[in-house]
Formats: C-alpha cells, sequence, structure tokens
C-alpha cells in the first residue's frame, strides 16, 4: 500500500472531499496493483507554560508579544514537519534569542496528540509533570493497540468505547467474536485500534492561545 499524509497550509482543516483530487492523481498516474491511502495529519499540540525574567530597562508589554510571536513562527506550523519532534532546547533557544529576555524557566512541555483517549487527556491536562526534553511527532506506521479489563466487575462495552474515543461500530467490526453485548469479563482482551495512523505533526497553535502561557518574573 501506498500511504500519503498531508496538512492544510497554515494546518486549516481538510475536508474528506479536498483528498479527492490527491487520491484520484495517484490512483489514475500511479501502478494500478498498488492501493493508495490518503490521510490527514495527525494533530500533536503542544503546550508550553514558562516564566520569564526581563533584562534590565525592558517592559513586558513589549517583550511578551515578541517573544510569544518568536515560539509561535519556530513551534509553529512554518517551523515544523511531519513526523518531526518538537524539542525543549528549540523553546530554549528561541526564547533567549528575543532581545529583553534575561532567562527562562520552563515549567511545562509536553503534547497532547489527537488519539489520545479520553482517560490520557485528562491525565495530561491534570498533571502534565516535569518538561519534557523532546515531544515525539512519530512517522506513519502500522498499529495495533489492545484493552484489557482490569475491573473485577467487568466492563460494558460502550464503557470500553468511551475509554478510546471510538464506535461500538468500530469496536465490534475489530473484534468479529463479540456477538452480543453482554458486559466483558476481567481479563478479557479486545483490539481497540488496527491499521496505519497517518504522521503526526507537533506545533503550537496560535488559534489555541492557553496552550502558550507566559509569566513575567519580577
Amino acid at each position: 500500500m501506498l500511504h500519503v499524509t498531508v496538512a492544510g497550509t497554515d494546518d486549516v482543516p481538510l475536508a474528506e472531499e479536498g483528498l479527492r483530487p490527491l487520491r484520484g492523481a495517484l490512483t489514475a498516474y500511479g501502478d494500478p496493483d498498488l492501493p493508495v491511502r490518503v490521510d490527514t495529519r495527525e494533530l500533536v499540540l503542544l503546550l508550553v507554560s514558562a516564566k520569564v525574567k526581563l533584562a534590565p530597562d525592558h517592559a513586558w508589554e513589549t517583550v511578551e508579544p515578541r517573544l510569544r510571536q518568536a515560539l509561535l513562527l519556530r513551534l509553529g506550523y512554518e517551523g515544523r514537519e511531519l513526523g518531526r519532534p518538537a524539542r525543549l532546547s528549540e523553546v530554549l533557544a528561541t526564547a533567549h534569542s528575543v532581545p529583553g529576555v534575561a532567562y527562562v524557566d520552563v515549567d511545562v512541555f509536553t503534547g497532547v496528540p489527537a488519539s489520545a483517549t479520553p482517560d490520557r487527556l485528562t491525565a495530561l491536562l491534570a498533571g502534565p509533570g516535569t518538561p519534557q526534553t523532546s515531544v515525539p511527532a512519530h512517522p506513519a506506521a502500522y498499529d495495533e493497540q489492545t484493552y484489557t479489563v482490569r475491573d473485577a466487575d467487568g466492563e460494558t462495552l460502550s464503557s470500553v468505547c468511551a475509554r478510546h474515543g471510538i464506535p461500538l461500530e468500530r469496536l465490534l467490526r475489530l473484534n468479529p467474536d463479540i456477538t452480543d453485548t453482554r458486559r466483558l469479563a476481567k481479563g478479557r482482551t479486545v483490539v481497540v485500534f488496527r491499521g496505519i495512523r497517518p504522521a503526526q505533526l507537533a506545533m503550537l497553535s496560535a488559534r489555541a492561545a492557553d496552550t502558550l502561557i507566559l509569566t513575567e518574573v519580577k
């Protein structure tokens, strides 16, 4: 299979119909015996929170917008590539290149993949932990993910679907041996994903202002 991952200019959302011309061209001019699949990127939204100490005779009202713009340029769409990790060193190097910045203390540097389950998303937002040195952005790859029921009383199909953010129809398709809606017993393992995941794009988004928090240190 030929698999292609694409991202819109400035990471604008790409509708399914917008991918059809590319699929059609690859099919028409490619190998007729080679299946083609085109997917949109999986976003890994970067989260950055940092304390900034200003150099003498500089005002926060002047430095903060310049620092924010520099970080968005380096870690936003224009500075990123599919499958390329984002590094803490990029944040530090960019910040120290801005006139008026004396030093930066990064409290949070992590990423939230669009494929994160509700449980993982809640954990990331509630406690991002120490700053990561690198936020991964994986290239496109085949993946198979399973889940094992650990609750002594078992778990309903709808609960498994909610935990992994998948519709019931897909869960049943991935596990054809499930023939009814009874609770899954403790220890039962089910497949919750099987297929090719598109390449990831790790980036800051100017449209999500709360993902880049800069605070002045007095």
